[in-house]
C-alpha cells in the first residue's frame, strides 16, 4: 500500500514537548564510555516485543531470526529525520526510547545510523560478540554496519542499507556472495588482506553503489559529526523522501 507524505497527527501523549524532553535525556558519561551502552531491561523487552521475537541464547539461528524481524518491522526511511528537524530542530541520533516510540506509534524506522546502531546495541545486550564498524562510500565512515561472530563464524549484519539482507551475511567467503532482487544484484566480496568487506550493488547489470567495511571496532561518538552533517540542507536525506516498506513480498521503495 502506498503512503502519502502527509502531516503527522501525533496523539496527545506524543506531543512535541514530550519528544523534546525525551531527546534531552542523555546517557551518563559512564554509559557512553562503555564499548556498548547497557540497554535498560524494559527497553530491551520492548524492542523484542516490537520485533515479535522471543529472547534466546546467541546462536546462528537466533541471529537470523532477529535480522529477519528487524528488516520486516523497522523500515529504512528518512521521513522521521525530516520530521525531527522541522518540528524539534533536532540534528542528532535519537535516544533509544525515542527510536522505539517512533517504530511503535508512527511505523518509523530510520537511516543507517539509528537502525544499525540500535540493532547493534540490542545484539550486544543479548550477549552476541559484536563490533560496530564504519564503512566507506564516496566519503569515509558515512555508513554503519555490525560485524557479529557466532558459532565461530563472522557475519556482516546491515539493517540500514535499504537492501534485502534478510539473513546475516557470512564473511569467510572464498567466492562472491550474491543476492538478487528484481533489477538489483548485491555482491559481497571475499574479505581482502586487511579484513575489509566490499559490498556492491548492481542495477540492470551496472554498478550503482558500493561500500567498504573497515573491521576496526568503533564507538558511536566517533560518528557524531557525520550524523550532524546528514541534517545539512544540501545532504541527500534532507532533499528526498526514502521509504522502504517491506521485503516480505515485494519491497515498496519510494524516492520522491
Amino acid at each position: 500500500m502506498r503512503h502519502k507524505a502527509t502531516g503527522l497527527q501525533a496523539p496527545v501523549s506524543f506531543t512535541v514537548e514530550r519528544l523534546k524532553r525525551s531527546l534531552e535525556e542523555k546517557e551518563s558519561n559512564s554509559q557512553m564510555n562503555l564499548p556498548h551502552p547497557v540497554m535498560r531491561s524494559d527497553l530491551l523487552e520492548r524492542y523484542l516485543n516490537l520485533l515479535g521475537v522471543q529472547r534466546r541464547k546467541p546462536s546462528t539461528d537466533a541471529l537470523g531470526e532477529l535480522v529477519h524481524a528487524q528488516l520486516l518491522k523497522v523500515p529504512f526511511e528518512n521521513i522521521s529525520k525530516l520530521y525531527y528537524k522541522k518540528h524539534l530542530n533536532y540534528q542528532g541520533l535519537p535516544n533509544l526510547e525515542f527510536f522505539l516510540d517512533g517504530i511503535e506509534r508512527f511505523h518509523f524506522g530510520g537511516t543507517c545510523y539509528s537502525n544499525n546502531y540500535y540493532f547493534y546495541q540490542l545484539l550486544a545486550n543479548l550477549g552476541y560478540q559484536i563490533k560496530l564498524c564504519g564503512a566507506d562510500m564516496a566519503n569515509p565512515d558515512v555508513h554503519l554496519v555490525s560485524m557479529v561472530t557466532v558459532e565461530q563464524r563472522e557475519y556482516l549484519v546491515d539493517v540500514g542499507y535499504a537492501a534485502p539482507f534478510l539473513t546475516p551475511l557470512p564473511c569467510d567467503l572464498t567466492t562472491d556472495y550474491v543476492i538478487v532482487l528484481g533489477r538489483d544484484k548485491y555482491v559481497l566480496k571475499p574479505q581482502d588482506a586487511q579484513g575489509c568487506s566490499q559490498m556492491e550493488l548492481y542495477r540492470d547489470g551496472s554498478l550503482k553503489h558500493s561500500y567498504l567495511v573497515n573491521p576496526v571496532p568503533r564507538r558511536i561518538q566517533e560518528f557524531d559529526h557525520i550524523i550532524v552533517d546528514s541534517y545539512q540542507e544540501d545532504s541527500t536525506f534532507m532533499n528526498e523522501f526514502y521509504w522502504l516498506a517491506s521485503f516480505l513480498i515485494d519491497p515498496l521503495f519510494f524516492i520522491i
